[in-house]
């Protein structure tokens, strides 16, 4: 990735893109032009007009991607919006994460939500969050356990599919009373 200088933004400000080492943004920023880096952190509000391709990616605040998001590792914990596609080899999302077009990449966790006009395409897919999925989801392992909200997609493909319903309350009570036993 990026082995130029680093781009540390601590206020507000509009910056070009370019080849960064690291890109950390803790204030409010624009990035108006591609840009490429070893690190993407945003603790605040960041705007990308184009397209972002690094090796690792933070988002404890928000942040806009009007392009591509291109990273190896990805962590959300606030809220990521990608205009376009997003290629996230290894995605965390405990936040929000939304995306114009197209999702991949090889392992995928959220425990947040997805939001993804498009088809959603890794090797492991995993969420104990939600996720709409306006597309086919395609994952050689799909494990979803329903427990926040409602999750929907048009349509699944994969080689092993596992669901689990959270439990209620009053199951939970009832099965340790022995009233209520699973099939």
């Amino acid at each position: 990735m990026g082995k130029g200088q680093n781009l540390i933004i601590n206020g507000s400000g509009s910056y070009p893109g370019g080849i960064y080492d690291k890109v950390s943004i803790r204030g409010e920023g624009m990035i108006v032009t591609d840009v490429e880096c070893s690190a993407f952190h945003v603790y605040g509000t960041s705007e990308a007009k184009d397209n972002v391709k690094t090796g690792l990616v933070k988002i404890m605040g928000e942040a806009e991607v009007k392009g591509d998001v291109a990273a190896n590792d990805t962590l959300v914990m606030g809220t990521l919006v990608v205009g376009r596609n997003a290629s996230l080899k290894k995605m965390k999302v405990f936040g929000l994460l939304e995306v114009g077009q197209k999702l991949s990449g090889d392992v995928a966790t959220i425990k947040g939500s997805i939001s993804v006009k498009g088809d959603v395409e890794f090797e492991t897919f995993d969420s104990s969050g939600g996720f709409d999925i306006k597309g086919l989801l395609t994952a050689d392992k799909v494990k979803i356990a329903l427990r926040f909200g409602q999750s929907t997609t048009e349509e699944i493909g994969g080689g092993k599919l596992s669901s689990k319903e959270r439990k209620t309350r009053s199951s939970r009570s009832e099965e340790r009373k022995g009233l209520f036993r699973p099939k």
